[in-house]
Formats: C-alpha cells, sequence, structure tokens
C-alpha cells in the first residue's frame, strides 16, 4: 500500500470524497511533527486536558483526521501478529467512515505508515485468522 504522504492532494481528494482544502489538511495533520501543532482540533484539544500523559502523535493524527473528516471515531483492527509491547496485537487503526468498503486513512503499525485503503479491503488482504 502506498504511503498517504506521497499521494497528491487531487488523489486525496477524489479518494476521500472531500475538497482539495480538506485534503491539504490531511497531508499537513499527517505530515506533523508534534502534537501542538494538532491543537487547534477541538477533539485533540479536550482529549490532551484529559489525560495526565499525552497520547502519542499517531493516536492525535487519527483523532484530528475523525474531527476534520466528521467519521465516526478511530477503532483497531487486531489480528495475530504481536507488534510491540505498546501495541501488542493492534495491527492497524482506522478511522471509521461508516461502512466498511468506503476509503478511509488507516494507520498500519505493521509498517508504520499511513494509507488510504478501507477497513474491509485491508482486513480481507492482511488479516489472516
Amino acid at each position: 500500500m502506498k504511503n498517504l504522504k506521497y499521494y497528491t492532494y487531487k488523489e486525496i481528494s477524489q479518494s476521500l470524497n472531500i475538497t482539495l482544502l480538506e485534503a491539504k489538511q490531511v497531508k499537513k495533520i499527517i505530515n506533523a511533527d508534534n502534537g501542538y501543532l494538532l491543537l487547534n482540533y477541538k477533539s485533540v484539544e479536550k482529549w490532551v486536558t484529559e489525560c495526565y500523559n499525552s497520547p502519542n502523535l499517531t493516536e492525535l493524527r487519527l483523532c484530528a483526521l475523525n474531527e476534520l473528516l466528521e467519521c465516526y471515531g478511530t477503532e483497531a483492527i487486531t489480528g495475530p501478529e504481536y507488534i510491540d509491547n505498546y501495541c501488542m496485537y493492534i495491527n492497524a487503526v482506522y478511522i471509521n467512515a461508516g461502512d466498511a468498503y468506503l476509503m478511509t486513512v488507516l494507520f498500519d503499525y505493521r509498517t508504520n505508515k499511513f494509507v488510504l485503503t478501507s477497513f474491509g479491503d485491508y482486513v480481507e488482504k492482511y488479516i489472516k485468522e
């Protein structure tokens, strides 16, 4: 799967059915190098203020993307592959777009990259029982 960082604004816009301005915001969030840049999103600010220890940058990016794309939260995809002591068996986290086969943003912990795919396509291709 292609890393989301290498998509053009037009490709992001067409894949996620969003405006070019929103596609630019998606890339800005993906490329954010610290969580302070994401505090402009109310859901991120609220979450950070409620936590004693700040969530990691990947989680903050997903939270900001969820707010921007007006989706239904972030969800984990577990699989048989052990990732590390933090993720354990969570192979990926995706933004719930409301349908298993709608394109969405997914962070793949196996490759440490953001990708555009659907939940259904990812599970069919990578999660083997």
